[in-house]
């Protein structure tokens, strides 16, 4: 079994970036800023901790974009929230594997017709069961403005939440979690451009692990220069 590419999407530097993995070992290569960074917390969050994720990770030039989603609600009777999954993060990993490991991937297999070859799976944030995101926001909202009418004071306070983000400041966590969907091997392609793959219709999470004795991840702390022989 081979771990054989991650794309990362609307995470921190990276709107959209592919890592090709290497047969034997990856290294990220790059400039201060590049994304380097990004790139690991990426991994750490969605593959080792799995969660953790906050607004501080979501691409800076999203938002725009997520505060028009979440502005519109007011007009809409029923929120359509696949627009606003699709400006979150989210990562597609691609494992190789042969048939003779079905009895490790049997849960990633996506059809019955699957002989060996590339199984890809997404994780990303979606509601928590239950949590109706479109109506806390607007109570919080109508709340904040049943007090404050005119917005900011003279001294320019403001009733939390004044926007979308800031009301994902405190409710992320609480309203959303990571669950895992199946991709379409057919979908995936060697070259071209870095572009989310289409989710196949109807397709249900399988949960925030789908990788459970599948990937194990250790990290080594370290500074430049590596000072602490310790």
């Amino acid at each position: 079994m081979k771990l054989t590419r991650i794309e990362v999407f609307n995470f921190r530097k990276l709107r959209s970036a592919r890592l090709d993995m290497s047969d034997k070992q990856t290294l990220l290569v790059g400039a201060n800023n590049s994304g380097k960074t990004s790139a690991m917390k990426a991994l750490r969050k969605f593959l080792k901790d799995r969660g953790g994720i906050d607004t501080r990770d979501v691409t800076a030039s999203n938002w725009a974009a997520i505060e028009q989603i979440a502005g519109a609600w007011t007009q809409e009777a029923e929120a359509d929230l696949s627009s606003l999954l699709d400006q979150l993060p989210f990562i597609d990993v691609w494992l190789h594997a042969d048939t003779s490991e079905l009895h490790h991937v049997a849960h990633l297999i996506p059809t019955l017709s699957w002989t060996g070859g590339l199984l890809g799976v997404r994780l990303r944030l979606e509601p928590k069961k239950g949590a109706d995101i479109k109506a806390q926001y607007l109570a919080a909202r109508e709340a904040a403005q049943t007090l404050q009418p005119d917005g900011a004071t003279a001294k320019g306070f403001a009733l939390w939440p004044r926007d979308f983000r800031e009301f994902l400041d405190k409710r992320l966590r609480d309203l959303f979690e990571l669950n895992a969907h199946l991709l379409d091997p057919m979908s995936f392609t060697s070259t071209g451009p870095v572009e989310p793959h289409p989710l196949p219709p109807l397709s249900e999470g399988i949960g925030s692990n789908p990788f459970a004795g599948l990937i194990h991840i250790r990290e080594i702390n370290a500074q430049r220069g590596f000072a602490d022989a310790g």
